[in-house]
């Protein structure tokens, strides 16, 4: 789900958007490893997407000022502002068998994320 509220008052726009999804489906390991020809650890796992990450939010804000010169240059400056609330979604998640500090095989899980709060501010020049 993905809603935006966009606002415009004189020079200025403004705009605040979110979105929400459900997690997406992942195949967790069934907790073994196998070694193949290699010599590689290799995860073994359960039934395909099985399983769901946690909910996905974020939040974003952004404002733009521009104007105008007499020499017909158009200035902007913008304001962006990611993930407001600096929620921490988890986008992918994988898994590697490896050893460990004492030697013994393990399965390592390897989680990718959103970045967190991110400020931006941008200037341009149009002529």
């Amino acid at each position: 789900m993905k809603w935006a509220l966009n606002a415009k008052v004189k020079k200025v726009k403004l705009s605040l958007g979110g979105q929400w999804h459900s997690g997406l489906p992942y195949t967790d390991t069934a907790g073994t490893l196998e070694i193949n020809e290699l010599g590689a650890y290799i995860p073994q796992y359960e039934d395909p997407n099985e399983r769901r990450l946690m909910p996905y939010f974020r939040m974003d804000f952004a404002a733009e000022y521009s104007w105008w010169t007499q020499n017909n240059t158009e200035y902007r400056i913008n304001l962006g502002l990611l993930n407001i609330t600096d929620q921490e979604n988890v986008l992918g998640r994988r898994f590697r068998g490896e050893l460990n500090s004492s030697g013994s095989p393990e399965i390592n899980t390897i989680n990718t994320y959103s970045l967190g709060f991110t400020p931006n501010i941008a200037f341009m020049i149009a002529w």
